[in-house]
């Protein structure tokens, strides 16, 4: 079976960030849920589990990511 393509969401918002697992879901993607950049990038520290497909972002925290480095972004 081929496994569901996979989003990272991160969004401070905690009702945003469920009804937007909840939409994701529904569509088929398998959802991980982050409430900070902090935390999406020590989960991106480990191997297990893999790193998500696609992410979706906070428009407003995107400062707070610091994702600039090309090999950053070549990991994500």
């Amino acid at each position: 079976m081929i496994p569901s393509p996979s989003v990272g969401l991160v969004d401070d918002d905690p009702a945003l960030r469920r009804a937007l697992s909840r939409l994701l879901s529904a569509g088929g993607f398998s959802v991980r849920s982050f409430s900070s950049a902090a935390d999406l990038l020590n989960s991106l520290n480990h191997p297990d589990p893999p790193p998500p497909d696609c992410l979706v972002l906070d428009v407003q925290m995107l400062s707070l990511i610091h994702i600039s480095e090309p090999t950053r972004q070549a990991e994500i």
